[in-house]
């Protein structure tokens, strides 16, 4: 009995020691510890904290497209003013970027995105945030499938011309074009082309795209194209053939005229460029695959060359020489002379 009293006195020593250095152990720390070190302390966690570092707002740059290349007549309207524009130039949101005949332009959008200006086009230039593409018309204010997990994308506003998108597996690119919108799901490389008569045709290279217009949209998987007509509902994806059809109407080898109307079908939504010595014109092919181009001839021999592309980039030319000769000199009226009226008055 003796000694287990002992042992327990034992014990209760021991635990009021082991008390008695926890409590002088923090009084220590709260009278000796610096309030610069205890501030270090607080700041070193509040930054690595994810709520702290997302709380650090984005440096926002004013340049947003880059342009990679630039041939011919390539120029930017900022304001009211355009001025040209070459390879490593930047641009803004607000900026509108028009291509003039035999001339282009690669601008690159984003990670991952460019694009191509063909000859003749016009285009806006936009940009949304890192959350994707803005949903179609009437449909949930959500992402799809395909660009969850993308970093962003950029967007611009087609006015009139052809143009190829090419996007990676980070970026993501919607294409307005005359009440019709094409969006990227996922990587991807497709074309759209806006003629002056209010029609869109798209074609999908490779990857796949949205086209979507009059409350309609459909999926174009690579090797198909659809299009669609002021704005209504685009037609039902079409396999894109490899042959381009191409029949030129030739005016009148010996002709008079300053001018000659080169007329034809081709295949529709092909883009026909007509190429004489005197200058270079270009023309967008309807639904109904008619086409008509008017270029200056000289006097002689003129040849011309007349090319049909599809929209993914298939060619057929067609080839003749017009040949226009000088007008015929004025016929010469002859007058009467002093000789023959001297001869006259001595009969």
């Amino acid at each position: 009995m003796t000694a287990w009293r002992s042992t327990i006195r034992t014990l209760v020593v021991a635990v009021f020691a082991i008390a008695s250095v926890v409590v002088a152990t923090r009084l220590s720390r709260r009278l000796f510890e610096s309030p610069d070190t205890a501030a270090r302390t607080t700041t070193d966690t509040v930054v690595s904290t994810p709520a702290a570092a997302t709380a650090v707002a984005p440096s926002d740059t004013a340049h947003l497209f880059e342009v990679v290349s630039a041939t011919g007549k390539v120029e930017a309207q900022h304001g009211e003013t355009w001025t040209a524009i070459k390879q490593g130039d930047k641009l803004t949101r607000s900026d509108v970027v028009r291509t003039s005949a035999a001339s282009g332009a690669v601008l690159r959008l984003g990670e991952g995105t460019e694009i191509e200006l063909r000859a003749g086009v016009e285009i806006r230039l936009d940009a949304w945030g890192t959350g994707g593409p803005p949903p179609e018309p009437g449909a949930p204010q959500q992402a799809l499938p395909a660009q969850q997990g993308r970093t962003g994308g950029a967007s611009v506003d087609l006015r009139r011309g052809k143009v190829l998108a090419r996007v990676g597996n980070t970026g993501a690119l919607s294409i307005n074009a005359r009440e019709t919108r094409t969006t990227s799901e996922g990587p991807a490389r497709f074309v759209v082309l806006a003629d002056e008569n209010g029609r869109v045709a798209v074609a999908t290279i490779s990857g796949t795209t949205r086209f979507a217009a009059g409350g309609k949209s459909v999926s174009l998987p690579a090797g198909t194209a659809s299009a669609s007509q002021a704005g209504a509902p685009p037609q039902d994806p079409e396999h894109i053939s490899e042959e381009v059809f191409l029949n030129v109407v030739w005016p009148t080898v010996d002709r008079h005229g300053e001018h000659a109307q080169i007329k034809g079908r081709a295949t529709p939504s092909s883009v026909v460029t007509v190429r004489a010595p005197g200058g270079l014109e270009t023309a967008a092919v309807g639904a109904d695959g008619q086409f008509s181009v008017t270029v200056p001839v000289s006097v002689g021999k003129t040849p011309i060359e007349v090319e049909a592309e599809d929209l993914v980039g298939h060619t057929k030319q067609a080839t003749t020489t017009l040949v226009r000769r000088p007008p015929a000199p004025p016929a010469l009226t002859p007058e009467a002379t002093d000789l023959w009226k001297k001869q006259g008055d001595n009969k």
